[in-house]
């Protein structure tokens, strides 16, 4: 009962005020590679209106980075393993799925793509925002970022 209660307090707050959770300040200077990364992941995503933010991650680091920009698009965490997936359930804004390892970027990036697909998450023809640590790189480490249209070849140009 009591859960419940806060739950329909913190909804109540978030319907009548808007924005209130989304005061994330840009990162400072000096700031780390994964910190940049992940803020411009969600300024890319803002700008292009992208329908998710996808972060294959194996230790729920890049879905934590991007979570604490408070991005208006969804954020699609997606690990192989089920410790990470339970853990990310409390991150801020995240939705956490498994799916299976795999053993390179295109790999792991066409992976989180069709699971957040299947999922519902995106539907073919939006555009997503892909950020993660390349395929080999050290746990912890954000330092790709990627723009594609769900179900196409090329990557869509922003239009002028």
């Amino acid at each position: 009962e009591a859960v419940a209660t806060m739950a329909h307090i913190a909804q109540y707050t978030e319907e009548r005020v808007p924005g209130i959770w989304r005061r994330a300040h840009p990162p400072t200077k000096g700031c780390d590679i994964a910190e940049a990364v992940s803020h411009a992941a969600t300024e890319t995503a803002a700008d292009l209106r992208a329908a998710a933010i996808i972060t294959p991650t194996a230790s729920g680091y890049t879905a934590r980075m991007v979570a604490r920009y408070r991005p208006q698009a969804p954020i699609v965490a997606v690990t192989p393993s089920l410790v990470t997936q339970r853990q990310m359930t409390l991150y801020w804004g995240v939705c956490a799925l498994q799916t299976r390892p795999t053993t390179n970027t295109d790999e792991m990036i066409a992976e989180a793509v069709q699971a957040t697909l299947e999922h519902g998450w995106v539907q073919a023809g939006q555009t997503v925002v892909i950020t993660g640590g390349t395929a080999g790189s050290a746990r912890g480490t954000t330092n790709m970022i990627t723009v594609r249209v769900v179900g196409a070849e090329a990557v869509e140009q922003c239009p002028a």
